[in-house]
């Protein structure tokens, strides 16, 4: 996919495989925890190793990946951070996404790593945004509940790029701001423990409530608003979901790519649009909305009914290539697969995703298959349309 520099995407990955996936897809930055200082204490978050093979990987595509030091720290937890900085610093890690604001002064007396505000911080305003620029802050990631006008006029305002929301899971308050966790759980939200407790279903002692689900919102989905995002001089689109799968980082970076790509070129008409939004239902996801993007979400954000955690998808995440020889396409499946199966290589290269009837597959010792069972490697033999198949691109079967 071709990069446009006028508007980045900021994708999410959980672990390397997904760093290197959103990387293939079209990603600009890619964010991702290491095992100390970020949200998303119960992701398979990077080990140092692994950091330093994200930052290889990553210079092979033009990305800059992002590591997430967002926790809201005691004392005691800012043990070894001047190391760990520096440590990214030396692997390649262009900024760090920080919310604790006396984290600034020592990036930028220890590293040359740049300061991403993150959304945690719940950014709002123009004054609040000029004071994170006084102190060294880069960028801001705003709060979910800031619309694309008032992005605008907070980037203008404070001469610090704006990254926002552009997909994913929403907040039932301001990101991070929510007692539920620590409440039933003593997890703290602010310290990466949430236990998302807005999905729940709750009751009433004194009443009975209208919907068994009150907090649980709808997904964010901005892909329509590609032009808006342009008009409003953002600097980045946030895709939402480090907990998220392969099938997942790679849809929404690859799509959210090609509508920018093809916006940026003059090419983006209302079919291909609508067609990068239908690829989207693929993947797991509840109902989209579009949040606060142009104006503040109200009650249709939340579900009217009482099934609000079920989520929707019309495709099967099947497998992920690991390699590509001459002869054969090396894949890994995570479903069980049979003689004339239908799936589909989701490409990282053409916005029209390669169709595959599985006729002929072999074991790894080139015998022939008619079935297989899932978590095995099976080959698949090349042809012309199988040509240009990467490693680490996914395969899905629509259902």
């Amino acid at each position: 996919m071709k990069k446009n520099n006028k508007l980045q995407i900021v994708a999410p990955a959980g672990d390397l495989l997904r760093f290197k996936i959103a990387c293939i897809y079209g990603a600009d930055n890619v964010y991702f925890s290491g095992q100390k200082y970020g949200l998303r204490a119960a992701a398979n978050n990077l080990c140092d190793e692994e950091i330093i093979e994200a930052c290889n990987f990553a210079k092979k595509y033009g990305v800059k990946p992002l590591v997430t030091v967002n926790a809201i720290m005691h004392d005691k937890d800012l043990d070894g951070i001047v190391e760990y900085l520096k440590f990214l610093d030396k692997c390649g890690v262009y900024a760090v996404i920080v919310a604790d604001p006396g984290l600034i002064p020592i990036i930028k007396k220890h590293t040359k790593l740049k300061a991403h505000i993150s959304t945690q911080t719940s950014l709002l305003n123009s004054y609040t945004a000029k004071m994170w620029k006084s102190i060294g802050a880069d960028r801001i990631v705003l709060a979910r509940e800031v619309t694309l006008s008032e992005a605008k006029k907070i980037g203008t305002d404070s001469g610090l790029e704006v990254e926002v929301f552009g997909h994913g899971a929403m907040c039932m308050s301001y990101s991070g701001k929510c007692g539920l966790s620590t409440y039933l759980s003593k997890r703290d939200a602010n310290r990466g423990g949430c236990i998302q407790a807005c999905r729940f279903s709750y009751e009433c002692k004194d009443k009975p409530l209208m919907h068994k689900h009150p907090f649980s919102s709808k997904d964010l989905c901005g892909l329509k608003y590609i032009d808006k995002y342009f008009e409003n001089n953002v600097a980045a689109i946030k895709i939402e979901g480090r907990m998220k799968s392969p099938f997942y980082v790679a849809t929404t970076t690859k799509n959210y790519r090609q509508a920018i790509d093809e916006f940026q070129n003059g090419t983006l008409t209302k079919s291909k649009l609508s067609k990068l939004q239908k690829n989207l239902n693929l993947i797991p996801h509840r109902d989209y909305f579009e949040g606060s993007l142009l104006k503040l979400a109200g009650e249709k954000s939340v579900y009217p009914d009482n099934l609000p955690t079920q989520e929707n998808a019309k495709a099967l995440f099947i497998g992920l290539v690991l390699d590509v020889t001459d002869e054969f396409i090396v894949i890994k499946n995570f479903q069980a697969l049979n003689n004339q199966d239908k799936i589909k290589i989701l490409s990282s290269t053409t916005l029209n995703d390669i169709k595959l009837t599985l006729n002929k597959f072999y074991d790894i010792k080139k015998n022939l298959l008619e079935s297989v069972r899932q978590e095995q490697v099976i080959l698949i033999k090349k042809d012309k349309k199988l040509e240009n198949v990467k490693p680490f691109e996914i395969l899905y079967k629509e259902i």
